[in-house]
């Protein structure tokens, strides 16, 4: 389930990669970058109509919102990869694969009030 997750994230990063917007990270890459428009290199742009929503959003957060967006995407994608990980690692240990799946993380201390000491006078 979390390899599903990682490629369904990986797939949406993909996406807003292929963006068109003028105001995203798209003018400052140089020609020959493989995310660049019209080198060929990675799948066309998208259709007139999803485009223009696309670029209105670029618009309206002053081309800062793809790049955001990927930017987060990109840390969970690194959040899911590590988690794989562990359930592999848990697995090749001889878990149940239920169990595998389950990380306990220890009980804080209960939080209740301190009696600290009474200020001299």
């Amino acid at each position: 389930m979390c390899a599903a997750c990682r490629q369904a994230v990986k797939e949406f990063v993909d996406l807003l990669v292929r963006d068109q917007s003028p105001l995203g990270a798209r003018p400052l890459l140089p020609a020959s970058s493989a995310l660049a428009p019209g080198t060929g290199a990675g799948a066309p742009g998208f259709d007139a109509p999803v485009q223009h929503h696309l670029s209105h959003f670029s618009l309206v957060t002053h081309g800062f919102g793809a790049p955001a967006i990927v930017a987060a995407m990109s840390a969970v994608q690194n959040y899911l990869g590590e988690l794989v990980k562990c359930v592999d690692r848990a697995a090749a240990d001889h878990r149940a694969p239920a169990a595998a799946a389950e990380f306990h993380f220890p009980a804080a201390a209960p939080r209740g009030l301190v009696d600290l000491p009474a200020p001299p006078h």
